[in-house]
């Protein structure tokens, strides 16, 4: 086991910004680039690719209870590790027997579903919160960048292969060897908690008066006790924060699957037009990264709002795109404010609930969240060949993500009892 003199988190963040990079963006993102080519060769059609993709959402959300459990048993290592085996299994049957369309769904859909919900998000977030307390913001915004580089770069170098290669299937061998990189380096460098080593979180022992004092000061609500799940499951902040995320990720699944169709509908240039995914996912990185600055000083709740506004004005451009620059400005506002919304979201869970609570609220959060957004593709492309428009679908989206603001606003932080002291004990939330 390491034990570095110094404070081992910040090499934390370096590592699981790693992880985020190569297993969130560079297969998750890389993958849907992959299989554009392999319905094409095969001759699936788009409604296989369409099956594939939900299975995909909906197995990833399925893991999340699963998820949950194996942190609080085994450690984010020992997660993170299954998960990217289960990727390299799908990758390298992908890569090699995958011929019909069954085959597929399960290798793709259901297995490398649930091996980034083992290895992704949750995981990295759990990480983080394990790690910081005074710092979690900013820790958790730099470590969630990584699936924004890593898918900004997906594209490019997965194409590549393909277009070097001439073979599809390569692609997924490169996939594989992902895994694999990912595996070596959290079995190597991954430790689970700073308690593990004779650390505390952010170095700073909150036993101290100085430090106490500060945590005591801080115009940021964090609790230093786990309040239980079942009371968390009476709090009314908790279902504000899940109906936000629920209106946030239904709206994003819509843009990422239905965006670039919208936009060669009105007429938009395609060169323009097939660069929105991509842009969002860019800015998305500038999105995550800004919030750090601020929401350990600010409470993320306002943040997150004002992520929720942004995402809102730039879903409004592709509502009403009529030129190139609406589609770029949704493309930008849509990747910044959804960037923001997931770290503020995965911060105020952890702030306002505990540590080792995180991992359990997180086990319910993220499969509703996922499973939502799942239908989110699904429903957008049923109304479009009924009406043969996304006037309907995107006002709907448009309608939630406001829904979806208010929530947030009203998820106000729990007030302190005693001395100010940001302690909440179990069962002790209130207004």
């Amino acid at each position: 086991m390491i034990r570095p003199r110094k404070f081992y988190g910040w090499k934390m963040v370096g590592v699981l910004w790693c992880v985020y990079f190569l297993m969130q963006g560079l297969v998750l993102y890389g993958e849907p680039v992959v299989n554009s080519y392999m319905i094409v060769h095969m001759g699936f059609g788009r409604s296989v690719l369409g099956a594939g993709s939900a299975m995909f959402m909906l197995f990833q959300g399925f893991s999340g209870p699963f998820v949950s459990k194996g942190i609080k048993a085994k450690g984010i290592r020992f997660t993170i590790i299954i998960g990217a085996i289960f990727v390299a299994v799908s990758s390298i049957l992908m890569g090699t027997v995958v011929s019909k369309p069954w085959q597929y769904l399960v290798a793709f859909g259901a297995i490398s579903g649930v091996g980034i919900g083992l290895s992704g998000m949750f995981s990295v977030q759990s990480g983080i919160t394990y790690w910081f307390r005074k710092k979690r913001g900013l820790a958790m915004s730099i470590a969630l960048t990584g699936a924004g580089a890593g898918g900004f770069i997906s594209g490019y170098v997965l194409n590549y292969i393909i277009n070097t290669t001439g073979s599809w299937r390569n692609a997924w061998h490169f996939i594989t060897v992902t895994c694999i990189l990912t595996i070596i380096l959290v079995a190597v460098l991954v430790v689970n908690r700073p308690e593990a080593i004779g650390q505390v979180p952010d170095g700073e022992d909150i036993s101290d008066e100085p430090q106490a004092k500060k945590l005591r000061d801080s115009k940021v609500y964090k609790t230093l006790t786990d309040v239980k799940v079942s009371d968390v499951m009476k709090d009314r902040r908790i279902w504000f924060i899940l109906i936000a995320l629920l209106a946030l990720r239904f709206t994003y699944s819509m843009c990422i699957a239905h965006s670039i169709l919208h936009l060669f509908d009105v007429g938009i240039p395609k060169a323009v037009a097939a660069m929105a995914v991509g842009t969002m996912t860019l800015f998305s990185v500038l999105g995550r990264l800004l919030p750090g600055t601020v929401i350990d000083k600010i409470e993320p709740r306002i943040v997150w709002f004002g992520g929720m506004v942004v995402f809102i004005i730039g879903f409004m451009n592709l509502m009403l795109a009529t030129s190139s620059a609406n589609a770029i400005v949704f493309s930008i506002l849509v990747g910044m404010g959804f960037g923001s919304s997931y770290v503020c979201s995965a911060t105020m869970v952890g702030n306002y609930y505990g540590v080792n609570t995180f991992p359990s609220i997180m086990g319910i959060i993220f499969p509703a969240q996922m499973i939502f957004g799942a239908f989110a593709p699904l429903l957008a492309g049923i109304i479009y060949d009924t009406t043969k428009s996304y006037v309907i679908s995107f006002t709907f989206g448009l309608v939630i993500m406001i829904i979806g603001a208010i929530a947030v606003l009203l998820a106000v932080p729990p007030k302190v009892k005693e001395d100010q002291n940001p302690v909440v004990k179990s069962g002790d939330l209130h207004a």
